[in-house]
């Protein structure tokens, strides 16, 4: 059996063989939800994870460079206002 990709096309039939709908054409909410979680979960698995984690010497380096443009901003600010806090 050759695979098929399946898709949802929003019509009342597609919806009735899903059981979002029963047969006097009223919506079931409950069921509708489940299918809305169970689309995103299968969609969370379609997304790669990113494996790039930076290294921990690189993170360090960042948050040394930010924390000494931050004390450079600071001394800036109250040097241009000639107050400290």
């Amino acid at each position: 059996m050759p695979r098929k990709n399946l898709s949802y096309d929003g019509s009342d039939t597609e919806m009735l063989r899903l059981g979002l709908i029963d047969e006097s054409g009223s919506l079931i909410v409950e069921r509708r939800n489940e299918y809305k979680q169970y689309m995103q979960i299968v969609q969370m698995k379609k997304i790669p994870h990113n494996t790039n984690v930076p290294d921990r010497e690189k993170l360090e380096e960042f948050f040394q460079a930010r924390a000494k443009r931050r004390a450079e901003f600071k001394a800036f600010i109250s040097k241009l206002f000639c107050r400290n806090k």
